[in-house]
């Protein structure tokens, strides 16, 4: 949890670490509630502190975050496209902690030295830099040792002379060559200002960051949800939002991956035309690929878990564990056509033979994943889920699918149709 006071600027973040033998979702449970007891007692008993509870995250955002980068030069046209994000995040269900990077403007003292007074009072602008900074931030007078050590003694006005900006004008300036002091109103005229707390930039651009949290859901979810009001927010020439947070680190992961699939799929594509020798029991094997994705939507939707990073890892090693099921298979065909059988007796025979072994086999990978799926942690759910889930349905569908697929792309129609596209017999035609 992340505690910060906005009248001191000051904050700290209290680590609360439970271990308990219980599974993942009923520690999350009980967390929860803690967090909002916890919330709740600070803002009966602490409502100028701002508290932000939540789950250690195991990426550089937390889950659910969600951050608009807004850029441009000025900083009053950035904060007004910044109330409007805010506006379109708030009413957003589970939205919590709606903030921007920049802060509140923060309040300033001007003091403009009218210095031909000054000097017929005999006083210089250091002397009122020194007094000022006395009364307020303090100035080291002296030090006084501790054994080896030394301990400045600092000169500062007492807590209520700094809490009360209106009496700057009444501070007394002393002059350094010893003469009578004479208040600041005397020599300066001081006024009341705001200015920005932050202003923060991006790529040497200023950028205002409008953040949020989503509790009930996640970042897609509440960019999507906030969508159709950020579309409509007019930006003047020379403006632009940016996402960021966990959208950002999930379209640079995408990146990644996108850069190295296309030359691992092109070499899985060479390897099987090397093992098999035949187009067609290659685009067998990739024609089955979708169909053990079915059971992924709905486990996923029922475990509640997003397409996250780790999820679309599962679902690319369910990708090859599929796969596998259909070279299993297509090796016990061959098998059988060799032995002499007919392409219908060997597609039933190899289909009955291969069954037990495969089912029996992914079973027993959906128990082993049962542990990393309750005790593991939310780091490993979502790739779990997607796994189990594609194993349950897709391996049924696919037991039945590569039969039906084997006797559809290799019967005489399109044995026949090869031979004429290749100029081949029928019975190399078949064979391929």
């Amino acid at each position: 949890m992340s505690f910060f006071s906005p009248l001191t600027t000051s904050g700290f973040i209290c680590h609360l670490n439970k271990v308990s033998s219980k599974p993942a979702a009923a520690q999350a449970k009980q967390l929860k509630t803690v967090m909002e007891r916890t919330t709740a007692w600070m803002n009966d008993h602490h409502p100028d502190v701002r508290i932000d509870p939540k789950l250690f995250s195991r990426s550089s955002n937390d889950a659910g975050a969600v951050a608009y980068r807004i850029s441009g030069p000025d900083e009053n046209v950035l904060r007004a496209i910044g109330e409007q994000v805010k506006a379109a995040l708030r009413p957003i269900p589970g939205m919590v902690m709606v903030r921007d990077d920049w802060g509140p403007r923060v309040p300033r003292m001007n003091v403009q030295i009218d210095q031909a007074k000054a000097r017929a009072l005999g006083i210089s602008s250091e002397d009122i830099a020194t007094t000022l900074a006395a009364r307020n931030s303090g100035i080291q007078a002296s030090v006084m040792r501790d054994n080896d050590t030394l301990v400045p003694l600092v000169i500062r006005g007492t807590a209520s002379e700094r809490a009360s900006a209106e009496n700057l004008a009444n501070t007394l300036i002393y002059p350094a060559n010893g003469g009578a002091p004479h208040p600041l109103s005397a020599m300066a005229a001081v006024s009341l200002d705001f200015e920005p707390a932050a202003l923060l930039r991006r790529n040497l651009v200023r950028t205002l960051t409008v953040e949020g949290r989503s509790t009930h859901g996640t970042a897609l979810q509440a960019v999507q949800a906030a969508a159709p009001v950020v579309s409509q927010i007019a930006l003047p020439p020379g403006y632009r939002i940016e996402m960021g947070a966990e959208i950002e680190d999930s379209a640079e992961a995408n990146v990644s991956l996108e850069q190295y699939l296309p030359h691992a799929t092109v070499a899985m594509l060479v390897l099987f035309l090397w093992q098999f020798r035949s187009f067609r029991k290659l685009a067998l094997i990739l024609a089955i690929i979708p169909f053990a994705m079915i059971g992924v939507g709905p486990a996923m939707m029922i475990a509640g878990e997003p397409m996250s990073f780790m999820a679309t890892f599962g679902l690319l090693s369910l990708a090859g564990i599929i796969v596998n099921n259909a070279v299993l298979l297509l090796e016990r065909i061959e098998e059988e056509l060799a032995e002499g059988k007919t392409r219908r007796e060997a597609v039933v025979a190899a289909a009955v033979a291969r069954l037990r072994p495969i089912v029996m086999t992914k079973m027993t990978c959906i128990v082993g994943l049962i542990p990393l799926l309750l005790f593991a942690g939310t780091l490993w759910t979502g790739m779990a889920v997607t796994i189990i889930g594609g194993l349950m349905l897709g391996t049924l569908i696919t037991l039945g699918l590569v039969p039906v697929l084997y006797e559809l792309l290799f019967s005489d129609r399109i044995a026949q149709w090869a031979a004429r596209l290749t100029g081949r017999n029928n019975a190399q035609a078949v064979a391929a």
